[in-house]
C-alpha cells in the first residue's frame, strides 16, 4: 500500500495509460466494492493493482498470478462497473527502506536497475455472465447459512431471565465429547471412558436425565433433541456414532456434533431396543 502510486505511475508508463486511483465505491445490494482504478474510456477495462514485496514474491509469469479469489473479485469489479474485461497488474518497484530489516537482501528490494516492462505482469479476464449467476445463487445460500448460524447462537445464548434477578430453569443439556468419538470413515473403534465414581470425586455433578415431559417439550418445540440427552434418559447404554452405524443409521458430524435425519429417529430407537434386547438375552444365555 506504500508503494501503490508508484506502481500506478509505472503501470501508465509501460502500457502507455493515463490512469488515476478509484474513489468511488458501487453496490449492487449484493456485492459491493471499490476498485483501485477503472478505464471508462474507449478500453473499458479495470484494473487491480497489486504491489509486490521483493522479486522473491513478484510473479514473473502469468500463470504465477492467477488466484482464484482474485478472479472472483474482478468478476465483481465487472460486475458492478459493467465491464467487459478486468486486469490484475502486478508491479515490482523498489521497497521503501523503512520497512526494511537489517536482514533483508537489499538485491530483492531495489529494482531500479531492472527496465520497467520486466517489472510488470498483467493477468487478464473477460466476463461471463453465466458464472455471475452463480455468484448470486451463492449468496443466497451463504445468506440463509448465516442466519441459520445467528438463529442457533442465540438459540444456545438466551438473555438472563428479568424475574428477580434469576435465570430460568432450564432443561439440562448434555453434550456429546467428540474427542472421544471414532471417525465413521476410518472405523477406528471406540472406547469409552472409564466411569468416575461421584462419591470419589465429590466436586463432580453428574447429568441428570431428562424427565418425559421435558423431553416432549423440547420435542414440542422443535428444539434439536442430541444424542447426550437420550444417553443420560437410557443411563445404561452408550450412544454415539458408531452404535448409530450399528443399527444402520447413517450419521453426519458437524462442529462437534452427531446429527442424523429425523425421519431416521425411529428407526434409530426400534435399532437400539433390538440391539439392547440382544444384550440382555445374552448375557442371560451365559452360564
Amino acid at each position: 500500500m506504500a508503494v501503490e502510486a508508484e506502481g500506478l505511475a509505472l503501470l501508465n508508463r509501460v502500457r502507455g495509460l493515463n490512469l488515476v486511483k478509484n474513489a468511488e465505491r458501487r453496490s449492487d445490494n449484493l456485492i459491493t466494492g471499490e476498485a483501485d482504478t477503472v478505464d471508462l474510456g474507449p478500453r473499458r477495462c479495470g484494473h487491480d493493482l497489486k504491489c509486490s514485496w521483493s522479486l522473491q514474491t513478484f510473479p514473473a509469469f502469468v500463470h504465477d498470478c492467477q488466484d482464484s479469489l482474485y478472479e472472483w473479485q474482478m468478476r465483481g469489479y465487472m460486475r458492478l462497473w459493467d465491464l467487459d474485461r478486468w486486469e490484475v497488474n502486478y508491479a515490482m518497484v523498489n521497497t521503501p527502506e523503512d520497512l526494511l530489516g537489517q536482514y533483508e537482501p537489499l538485491q530483492l528490494h531495489l529494482v531500479e536497475h531492472i527496465p520497467e516492462h520486466m517489472r510488470l505482469t498483467t493477468w487478464a479476464i473477460e466476463r461471463d455472465l453465466e458464472l455471475e449467476r452463480q455468484m448470486d445463487i451463492k449468496l443466497e445460500a451463504a445468506r440463509i447459512y448465516y442466519a441459520q448460524y445467528i438463529a442457533e447462537f442465540a438459540a444456545t445464548h438466551p438473555e438472563p431471565a428479568a424475574t428477580a434477578g434469576i435465570a430460568e430453569t432450564q432443561p439440562e443439556l448434555i453434550g456429546l465429547d467428540m474427542a472421544a468419538q471414532p471417525d465413521l470413515q476410518t472405523g477406528a473403534a471406540y472406547t469409552p471412558p472409564a466411569p468416575v465414581s461421584v462419591a470419589t470425586s465429590p466436586t463432580l455433578v453428574k447429568p441428570t436425565a431428562l424427565e418425559p415431559q421435558q423431553l416432549l417439550d423440547l420435542v414440542t418445540n422443535g428444539q434439536t433433541l442430541k444424542l447426550g440427552q437420550i444417553n443420560a434418559r437410557l443411563g445404561i447404554f452408550e450412544v454415539n456414532a458408531t452404535t448409530a452405524a450399528a443399527v444402520g443409521v447413517q450419521t453426519i458430524k458437524d462442529r462437534g456434533a452427531v446429527h442424523m435425519p429425523e425421519a431416521s429417529f425411529t428407526a434409530f430407537c426400534n435399532g437400539l431396543i433390538a440391539h439392547i434386547t440382544n444384550v440382555r438375552d445374552s448375557f442371560q444365555d451365559q452360564p
